[in-house]
């Protein structure tokens, strides 16, 4: 399971992934939350802080936002998003999770925004030609924290060439229970999109998939917790410790391994399927 679930429990607080576009201007095969094949698509920016000041007005123990995608810095209000939120919200940890294709190109902007907003950089080091080194050093210079998630996990900041995605499918009886599921999914990671908070971003964008693949997987509204429907911490909690109905579609075939590449997507990136082209059913 994510350490991220079992850290929220244990503390008591409320952490979030914030999906500010569901698109990306890297578009990486396999991708789990399909913003390789999303349609441009942001979070308003109004609509968001009207979302996070809910939940901060109903005692929601908010202590860490990382505003991520799809790729964040596409947004064109990012630099008034993060503003906002940390005047309206001084006490939380704000992450910019990023691929850093763009970081350099808007550093003049981004740059001050970062420091004075006192925003974390968080960044996938992908086998690409972004500029990474340079995005390190000048957030360095900055006084500015940059990170790659593998040395935060690992200690060791190294390249992702290869990766194992795990796909969906349409359950069979020979599927694993969602209970199962749920406690050995590493996809697990709560997040802030339409506002609704979702358990991983697979349930939460899968139109992208459905529109892209002409699929027909089902999202319900089991699936998530509105925003406007939130009480308080210990409800969130509660709906973050057990898998939801779409956890169903998880972990019926083993994953697949796939070589990093912006190549065309293959309709088995996503779907466990025994010919291409045999869509299942949701």
């Amino acid at each position: 399971m994510n350490p991220e679930i079992p850290n929220q429990l244990r503390n008591k607080f409320v952490g979030l992934d914030v999906y500010l576009a569901r698109h990306c201007n890297l578009r990486c095969r396999g991708c789990t939350r399909y913003s390789n094949i999303a349609k441009p698509k942001f979070y308003d920016a109004t609509q968001l802080m009207a979302d996070l000041l809910t939940m901060v007005s109903k005692g929601i123990n908010l202590t860490r936002i990382t505003l991520t995608g799809g790729e964040p810095l596409l947004h064109p209000d990012f630099i008034t998003i993060i503003k906002d939120i940390r005047l309206r919200m001084n006490n939380v940890v704000i992450d910019l999770f990023t691929n850093g294709k763009l970081f350099m190109e808007m550093k003049d902007e981004l740059l001050p925004a970062l420091k004075k907003y006192n925003v974390e950089v968080l960044f996938s080091r992908y086998d690409t030609d972004i500029e990474y080194d340079q995005m390190t050093e000048v957030c360095k210079q900055n006084e500015i924290f940059c990170k790659s998630i593998s040395e935060i996990v690992s200690g060791k900041d190294s390249v992702i060439r290869k990766f194992t995605c795990n796909r969906i499918s349409h359950p069979s009886n020979k599927s694993r229970h969602p209970v199962w599921k749920y406690n050995y999914c590493s996809d697990t990671c709560p997040c802030l999109w339409d506002s609704k908070i979702f358990l991983c971003g697979k349930c939460a964008l899968i139109d992208s998939l459905n529109e892209y693949m002409h699929t027909s997987f089902r999202q319900t509204e089991k699936d998530y917790i509105k925003v406007s429907d939130l009480e308080s911490t210990e409800q969130y909690l509660c709906y973050i410790s057990k898998p939801i109905p779409f956890c169903k579609y998880c972990f019926n075939q083993p994953g697949k391994n796939i070589i990093w590449s912006t190549k065309k997507p293959q309709l088995s990136d996503f779907i466990c399927v025994e010919k291409e082209g045999n869509l299942p059913n949701g």
